[in-house]
């Protein structure tokens, strides 16, 4: 389908292809939306603004960067308009996508690596920020590597957020993305951000989650860990530092050269685009030896930097979770779940390519008393589900590429299906980009001294005249913005300096990250829509001006009925999100790992 300007028509020389004219009123919406979507940077002029151009979507371009000194990889966010059957909404798909040359997969011959002879290819034109299909192009979209994926923030206000700074986030696209949409059709498109108005907030303080890994990292205490090395560099320094980061969570480890299967183990391996194919992979070889022993595998990078302490309490909380599953019981003090529930999952085959019908190898966790059933679902059982399910609900569980989690209760047909709307949740957009705006001019233009004596002469008693009298008599009509930004925004009075430039058209401070002020509310703590079963699960305490990605919204569905309580209790446990509320009843975590390991136990 091709999208044309008035009174234009396409002529093609292919007589194997009938082509006709439908009037934009026949066009299925799905349709029109993705073709002036795409059409953006045809529409709109080449100017300042950061590159955008369209294959597949509508690509901005957020970055080049050299890769191995000699490949120019290309990082790029998608804006892609998709309708969510679970949320039954229209939402903005926003990801980052990455582009490298065919040619750093090519071997000594020129001949290209399998996988990637089979990916799409992409020809770049820099000069016109143009990316399209062509068998021959020199790009393919991926990453380098799976340690090296260009990343993009979803928000990062730190410091003197400018317009160029925040355009290189995902939120700052879809800023550019709404202005683009604006500039390119005016009021001829309407588009409007939808708000849901949950009727439950639940903040989460940090000394919950805290006071949560203290017990956590006490019971763990009387397992000393088993740590191989199995790395094939030999960086017999790794085991040594897991070790020291152990001893300072006062937890005993060993270095040992072989598994202990009856103990908790931790298998230092190399990443594993390292290892040729799965059957030399130290860690699933190990895991098939031993498919009932506690095995965590962790690369040795990831032990080294600030970021190792938060590594290794990860790889505690996972190897609690492993034990749980092993020895049938919760150890910990969980929320309560229903016996006679049925939690199910379902797990992606291994195979690279398989139909969105395929079969799916399904699992199920059920509690007796304090005991934990894990099992394959039975083909009785999945039969019922299914006859159970209508059709909607049958293509949720059953087919495509992401299915969905439910609870089951056998003997009465009833059913809650968790899932991903893939919609997400936004801070206050249209307020941030307004703050960024101003601060990004105010950077440019400077402050007028006047300005700054006025606010003196209405404030002698405040503690900010002695410097700032000072910084004016050193300059001239206008004050640099640089002379000012040491002022912070954390004092009463600090605020109220930086409010009155603010209200005087020169802003160099934002409330961002103020709770009151409500620009970042949507994404901390649990929300919960209950009559639609729309939720969300954010971050810890207060607001962070860095956030590298956007929450998910999730719907429970229960039918005609309401979403029990517990359901909702469930989500509070900060072990499985890691040192956050879970998405899903903590229980699907321990039963995606017992049925990952069946997978992998049999290989």
């Amino acid at each position: 389908m091709v999208l044309l300007p008035v009174d234009q028509e396409i002529h093609l020389n292919d007589y194997a292809l009938a082509v006709r004219s439908e009037p934009l009123d026949k066009i299925p919406q799905w349709a029109l939306r993705a073709l002036l979507v795409r059409a953006i940077p045809r529409v709109l002029e080449p100017d300042n603004k950061p590159a955008r151009f369209e294959a597949d979507g509508l690509y901005y371009v957020i970055r080049r960067r050299l890769f191995a000194a000699k490949w120019n990889v290309i990082t790029a966010v998608r804006i892609d308009p998709k309708w969510s059957p679970i949320a039954k909404r229209w939402y903005l798909d926003i990801q980052t996508t990455t582009f490298t040359p065919t040619k750093m997969y090519e071997n000594e011959g020129g001949t290209l690596q399998k996988k990637i002879a089979k990916l799409s290819r992409y020809d770049l034109d820099i000069l016109g920020q143009e990316l399209h299909k062509n068998t021959g192009g020199a790009y393919v979209k991926r990453a380098p590597t799976t340690k090296k994926k260009n990343r993009v923030s979803a928000i990062d206000l730190q410091g003197q957020p400018t317009l160029e700074s925040y355009y290189q986030t995902r939120l700052g696209v879809l800023s550019m993305f709404l202005d683009d949409l604006k500039r390119a059709y005016g009021s001829t498109i309407d588009f409007s951000q939808e708000s849901i108005s949950p009727n439950v907030h639940k903040q989460v303080n940090p000394r919950q989650v805290n006071n949560a890994y203290i017990t956590l990292n006490n019971w763990m205490r009387q397992y000393p860990i088993c740590i191989t090395n199995r790395c094939n560099d030999a960086d017999a320094d790794a085991g040594r530092r897991l070790a020291s980061e152990l001893s300072r969570l006062g937890i005993q480890s060993v270095l040992t050269d072989e598994i202990e299967p009856d103990e908790l183990n931790i298998l230092v391996v190399n990443n594993k685009d390292s290892y040729e194919n799965r059957d030399v992979d130290p860690y699933l070889v190990t895991r098939r030896q031993y498919p009932d022993s506690v095995i965590q595998s962790c690369y040795p990078e990831r032990l080294q930097g600030e970021s190792k302490s938060h590594v290794v309490q990860v790889l505690v909380k996972e190897l609690l979770i492993k034990m749980e599953v092993k020895e049938r019981t919760l150890v910990l003090d969980y929320p309560e779940l229903p016996n006679e529930a049925w939690f199910i999952t379902s797990i992606r085959p291994q195979q690279e390519k398989f139909s969105p019908k395929a079969v799916w190898p399904m699992y199920y966790c059920q509690k007796d008393g304090d005991r934990l059933i894990f099992d394959s679902l039975p083909d009785a059982v999945r039969e019922e589900l299914w006859m159970d399910l209508d059709d909607k609900q049958q293509r949720q569980i059953f087919e495509g590429y992401d299915r969905a989690d439910l609870i089951y209760w056998p003997d009465q047909g009833k059913v809650i299906i968790a899932a991903d709307t893939n919609a997400i949740c936004l801070p206050n957009e249209k307020q941030i980009h307004k703050w960024v705006q101003e601060i990004d001019s105010t950077l440019s233009s400077g402050i007028p001294s006047e300005l700054i004596a006025q606010y003196c002469d209405q404030n002698p008693g405040s503690k900010l005249v002695h410097g700032l009298a000072e910084i004016i008599s050193n300059s001239k009509e206008t004050v640099a913005a640089q002379n000012l930004i040491g002022i912070d925004y954390k004092s009463k009075e600090k605020q109220d300096f930086h409010n009155f430039l603010a209200e005087q058209g020169y802003r160099l401070k934002a409330p961002f990250a103020s709770w009151e002020r409500g620009v970042f509310q949507a994404t901390t703590g649990i929300w919960i829509d209950r009559e639609s079963g729309l939720y969300a699960a954010g971050s810890v305490g207060s607001p962070a001006r860095k956030q590298d990605n956007f929450n998910h919204i999730y719907r429970a569905d229960a039918g005609s009925d309401a979403v029990p309580e517990w359901f909702w209790d469930s989500l509070d446990v900060w072990h499985v999100r890691h040192k956050g509320p879970t998405v899903f009843p903590f229980i699907f975590k321990h039963l995606r790992e017992y049925g990952e390991r069946r997978i992998q136990a049999v290989g």
